[in-house]
């Protein structure tokens, strides 16, 4: 009976382990944070090197956060607001190369960092 329970032990073990792993994911937050917006496709191709997402970073301070989101997003990166007229937001801080960060004031991106 022991080693019965064992095998069993052992099939529970392995089919939590089995249903547990797809949960985790690949690391991707789909749900944004508040004031937050995120963009990822598979069917996209990678983007551009880090200078490109330094660059794409600049060519957006000045636009409209709506604009810079579809232009980052066209770009084939990420991107976040992590702050909005003053209120800063919590966001996690893992660097994401591909991800770029925008502090908003009236409607218009005031800055804009990778990460």
């Amino acid at each position: 009976m022991t080693k019965a329970r064992s095998r069993l032990a052992t099939a529970v073990a392995a089919l939590t382990l089995v249903i547990a792993l797809p949960a985790c994911g690949n690391g991707d937050d789909s749900t944004p944070a508040a004031g937050s917006s995120s963009s990822s496709s598979s069917t996209k191709e990678p983007p551009m090197s880090s200078a490109g997402v330094d660059q794409m970073a600049a060519s957006v301070v000045g636009m409209s956060e709506d604009d810079a989101v579809k232009a980052i997003k066209d770009a084939g990166f990420t991107s976040r607001v992590v702050e909005r007229d003053g209120e800063k937001f919590a966001v996690t801080m893992d660097l994401q190369p591909d991800r770029i960060n925008l502090t908003v004031t009236d409607d218009k991106v005031t800055k804009a960092t990778v990460g």
